[in-house]
């Protein structure tokens, strides 16, 4: 296989629409779609035309209710408009690759973030789907974090590749600019990996092994990092600080998939010392592709990168029983019962449910999109 790897972008709720904003700017593709339940966050983003916003119908917004923004999508025949839109926008032109991009810890992108992949996988089997999905700060507490653990399992149980990216994990400045970074930052590693098209003489990361990567379910992670040549090890250290510092998350000590290191540096740096040194930092893969460039020449210096990606991840435990915690710490169910991720705290999402009672529960009688019914009845019994 060759050539390049054409990707598309679905943005749902507000930060899914930013984030498909950010990819338009950087030109990681201009072929986009934003579904949204606000007509004012869909007007906000003044980079994308009318025919890439999409407003949800019947509702205003969903309050952090992911169930509510989830029953409304599945009645009066909200699918088939979104894929009919889908299709116009992205479906009928070539791709190998759909993101479709949310926040997890509010309502309208937590709840459609596990049906819409869905949704296209089954109306598209040839294009690779990709959730992104964006998780909260640990300093929120109850029904966001639940969200977030629910939308993992979702996801997790449709065998889905996803890429999880942690606001945890930039934490200086104020929260404008801190959201501005991570968008900018996932966006330009997506398009450093898919967009890549130097050839080397030595060793290349080819077309296929990069759709290989995207289709190992579980979490894939990509970070970069400028290589400093005085440093000892200095392919080992960039990965490491490639690893701390992208917003991307995932437990890398545990077992993984597959690691791809795309290394831009000068040749007397990769030797097999080097690079033995740096393969070793990960105990449990199951193959490595790598490829060695040479570097990029800027302002009449050579810039050494080296971006590394994994696949076939998992978010690491600790982090998970840590969200358990937070969630119930705002809501408690039975306090001498622990929060289970394959479980949920079904007491905080009935309070915050009849907190934020709406309208679209609607009645059994309202058009449905039959066609997808086993896609909801999946989702429906993940969250029994």
């Amino acid at each position: 296989m060759s050539g390049k790897i054409n990707v598309a972008m679905v943005g749902l709720g507000a930060c899914g629409g930013s984030i498909t904003e950010c990819a338009v700017a950087s030109e990681l593709t201009k072929d986009v779609l934003v579904l949204n339940a606000s007509e004012e966050d869909l007007e906000s983003l003044s980079l994308l035309d009318t025919d890439s916003k999409l407003k949800i119908p019947g509702i205003g917004g969903a309050a952090k209710d992911r169930q509510k923004i989830y029953d409304q999508f599945r009645k009066d025949g909200t699918v088939t408009k979104f894929m009919a839109a889908f299709d116009a926008r992205i479906g009928n032109t070539p791709h190998d690759i759909v993101f479709v991009v949310a926040a997890s810890g509010g309502g309208t992108g937590s709840g459609l973030i596990s049906v819409i992949p869905r949704v296209i996988r089954k109306a598209h089997p040839e294009l690779m789907v990709i959730p992104i999905v964006v998780i909260p700060n640990l300093s929120e507490r109850g029904i966001p974090q639940q969200n977030t653990l629910d939308c993992i399992k979702e996801l997790e149980n449709g065998g889905f590749t996803l890429i999880l990216v942690n606001n945890e994990r930039i934490s200086e400045g104020n929260l404008f600019a801190k959201y501005d970074e991570i968008n900018k930052e996932t966006i330009e590693n997506l398009r450093r990996f898919v967009q890549f098209d130097k050839i080397s003489k030595f060793q290349n990361i080819d077309t296929a092994d990069r759709l290989a990567m995207f289709s190992d379910p579980g979490i894939l992670v990509i970070g970069s990092s400028l290589v400093d040549p005085e440093e000892d090890s200095p392919m080992r250290n960039a990965v490491r600080r490639a690893l701390a510092s992208t917003p991307m998350s995932a437990d890398i000590a545990g077992n993984i998939k597959r690691i791809a290191l795309q290394c831009e540096m000068d040749s007397q740096m990769y030797t097999e010392e080097n690079r033995s040194d740096t393969v070793a930092l990960f105990k449990n893969v199951a193959g490595v592709f790598e490829g060695f460039y040479e570097p990029d020449e800027s302002a009449g210096n050579l810039t050494n990168r080296i971006l590394v990606v994994i696949s076939g991840a998992h978010m690491n435990a600790d982090e998970v029983r840590e969200r358990e915690s937070l969630a119930n710490q705002q809501f408690t169910e039975d306090t001498t019962k622990a929060v289970k991720i394959n479980g949920g705290n079904s007491k905080l999402k009935q309070i915050w449910a009849s907190s934020t009672a709406s309208d679209a529960a609607g009645s059994s009688e309202e058009k449905k999109d039959e066609g997808y019914d086993d896609i909801f009845a999946e989702i429906d019994d993940i969250r029994k």
